[in-house]
Formats: structure tokens, C-alpha cells, sequence
């Protein structure tokens, strides 16, 4: 919608929005969707993509170097190299947590020629697999 399509009343001579478009909301906020936030020695999902498998604690990080994909499944505790990747916060909400991941986000930032001083965020997508709920984070695609 432009925003010509709307009256908007001025106070002065009024102003010409002629040309102008409506700058959407989805172009601002990125909170609706599976989002992981890389930096050289640390990575944290947001709350979306830990509510969207089900608030789960645990999770295991697959990645395929050839594919540039990075997927997360869900785990318990136990698994063998399981990542607690949220916690209990108050008001017994479940929350992301930090990950310190030194020398894994040291090696995917080498491989993928990131800045180690940069940040790099990316957005992901429910995947599934026999039932399963997984989140997939294609690497090249960053925000």
C-alpha cells in the first residue's frame, strides 16, 4: 500500500507523499523466525527457534561444509555431544542461552571467510524428517 492511498493531515503546507511507499514490517523485525547470532567464540539462537522445537534443552549441531547448511536437532542431555542451548529463566519461562563455542565458531568462521571480528546472524527454517522437528541454517545466507 502506498502510502498516497492513505490522508494524512499536516499542520504546515502539507507535505507531498508522492513516490513514497509503506516500508514493511517484515523488512524490520526478524523475531518471527528460527534465528542463530554467530560471533568468534560464542553462537545463541533467539526464542523462536528454541519455541519451535517445542522448547526442547538440548540439541545436537550438524553441519555439511559442501552443502553450507547447518542443522540443529533436538536431543536429550544424555546424547553424545548434546548442546543445552536454553534454559529456565524467571517466571519459569524457557529462554536461549549463550553457547561458548570458541573453537567451533573459530573453524566455521575460517571456512566460511567471516571477520572474526564481525557478527554474522542468519535466519533458518523448520525442517522435518520422519516426524521430527529440525531447523536448517543455510551458512552463505546471512543477514
Amino acid at each position: 500500500m502506498k502510502l498516497t492511498d492513505i490522508f494524512i493531515q499536516s499542520a504546515g503546507s502539507g507535505f507531498n507523499f508522492e513516490g513514497f511507499e509503506r516500508a514493511g514490517a517484515k523488512l524490520f523485525s526478524k523475531a518471527v523466525f528460527p534465528q542463530v547470532t554467530l560471533k568468534h567464540g560464542s553462537l545463541v539462537f533467539n526464542a523462536h527457534a528454541v519455541k519451535t522445537l517445542d522448547e526442547c534443552s538440548n540439541i545436537q549441531i550438524l553441519i555439511n561444509m559442501e552443502k553450507k547448511s547447518m542443522v540443529v536437532k533436538p536431543c536429550g542431555e544424555n546424547i553424545y555431544h548434546s548442546v543445552q542451548w536454553s534454559k529456565v529463566g524467571k517466571n519459569s519461562k524457557v529462554i536461549p542461552k549463550i553457547i561458548y563455542a570458541k573453537p567451533f565458531t573459530g573453524q566455521l568462521f575460517y571456512d566460511m571467510y567471516w571477520d572474526f571480528k564481525g557478527t554474522v546472524r542468519i535466519l533458518g527454517r523448520q525442517i522435518k524428517d520422519r516426524n521430527e522437528k529440525m531447523l536448517e541454517f543455510k551458512l552463505g545466507e546471512t543477514l
